[in-house]
């Protein structure tokens, strides 16, 4: 569906005198009535003719009007030479925790298909990349070139990344930061079990809603939990905690819902997959496309003409209906 915008003039609060125009019409129209009443009496209906069209008439000057005032606020839509993606900083999980299976064959590797979709499709957005496990690190600064960021993403390994652990808000902070290098606003998505071990996710997430940022999370994994696989020699095995018993690491549903509501952005939680282009098209590409809209993105097409032409319309149906019969 295509995106429609506003790019209101500086001068759009004149059009709030429209109502008290209209009341002003409608009492004169109500006095000038009274004073042909008071006149002709019951002679109106003859001499006149009975009203018609009392409703009709007073509903198609008013829709007129409206349209007019839709005309004057410069309605716009992207054309095909608009760049109106947005800028979007992708903050990937890379602890251990995210080697676990519980979505096949690993929540890293179906966190990583997803981002290769999003990549594809993505077509004019500038992305960057934010690996994070204990602390986070920026991969790749904001770019066009979305086949050297897949290029390192697929360089990216659970557990390779020290210090162990989550920190989120690490992660949103350092993405924050990426966009505010280039002074831009953007779309911060974070993939992840939900695993929040410093406890700073809610917290930074509200600051980078501050700047300006939003921030989306993606939930990987199962609330029922899973145990965490690691590779020895060629040998699997599951990952135990300092007491020699097996580590089991649960998808946080509520702690993202949470965390996204705080950064003023979705959660999704991954199922059957395609939840991060899902996210793409239905929040990021449209918020994105009307806020250029509206700042008079290059390439965007006016259509003012078309509620004016529509205005006019009615308001010569509403000329041509008969004010009485005869």
């Amino acid at each position: 569906m295509s995106v429609i915008a506003l790019q209101v003039p500086p001068w759009w609060p004149w059009l709030l005198l429209l109502p008290v125009v209209a009341v002003w019409a409608w009492r004169s129209s109500r006095r000038a009535a009274a004073r042909r009443r008071a006149v002709l009496g019951r002679r109106e209906h003859g001499l006149l003719g009975s009203p018609r069209w009392t409703r009709v008439r007073p509903l198609l000057a008013g829709t007129s009007v409206l349209l007019c005032a839709l005309a004057l606020l410069r309605p716009v839509a992207p054309g095909s030479e608009a760049a109106l993606a947005p800028d979007v900083v992708l903050c990937v999980d890379v602890s251990r925790s995210m080697d676990a299976r519980d979505l096949p064959p690993s929540r890293f590797l179906a966190l990583r298909a997803q981002v290769h979709e999003l990549l594809q499709a993505a077509v004019g957005a500038r992305v960057a990349l934010v690996a994070f496990a204990g602390d986070a690190v920026p991969v790749a600064p904001l770019t066009a070139d979305r086949e050297a960021v897949a290029w390192l993403l697929d360089e990216l390994v659970p557990g390779a990344h020290a210090p162990g652990g989550s920190d989120l808000g690490a992660a949103i902070a350092a993405a924050a930061n990426a966009l505010e290098r280039v002074g831009t606003h953007g779309e911060l998505v974070l993939l992840t079990d939900g695993e929040d071990f410093a406890g700073r996710g809610a917290a930074a997430a509200r600051a980078a809603a501050a700047a300006g940022h939003r921030v989306h999370a993606l939930g990987f994994g199962r609330a029922a939990g899973s145990k965490i696989v690691v590779e020895r020699a060629g040998v699997e095995s599951f990952l135990r905690d300092g007491q020699g018993r097996d580590v089991v690491t649960r998808l946080d549903r509520e702690g993202l819902r949470a965390l996204a509501a705080a950064g003023g952005g979705a959660f999704l939680s991954v199922e059957s997959g395609g939840e991060l282009l899902a996210l793409w098209r239905e929040h990021l590409l449209p918020r994105a496309q009307r806020q250029r809209l509206a700042a008079g993105a290059a390439g965007a097409v006016l259509l003012a003409h078309w509620p004016l032409l529509a205005g006019l319309l009615l308001w010569i149906v509403r000329m041509c209906l008969p004010e009485r019969r005869r």
